[in-house]
């Protein structure tokens, strides 16, 4: 009984799209769903501020409590852009 709850949460972990915000730019941002997000990794993200996805490369993350800050680099606009996701403690190397 417990493995199955255990491939459950990690099946529905995998599955959830992150909310977050880039204070800089003033921009809601989504991590789409079904990304491995961790150090290193090219992701997709939503922008919502230009309407658009952005293919992103993840520098670092850190975790404050319930708030996870993450380092990008934006291929698109080849800036370093930081994003805070609320409630959403992410594992560096799981992630």
């Amino acid at each position: 009984m417990k493995p199955l709850a255990i491939l459950t949460l990690l099946f529905a972990a995998q599955a959830h799209a992150w909310d977050g915000y880039d204070w800089d730019n003033h921009a809601d941002i989504e991590f789409e769903s079904g990304q491995t997000v961790r150090e290193g990794s090219t992701v997709e993200i939503f922008d919502y501020k230009v309407g658009a996805y952005r293919e992103v490369q993840v520098e670092s993350i850190d975790n404050y409590g319930l708030n996870t800050e993450v380092e990008v680099y934006d291929y698109t606009t080849c800036e370093y852009r930081t994003f805070e996701l609320e409630d959403c403690v992410m594992d560096k190397q799981a992630a």
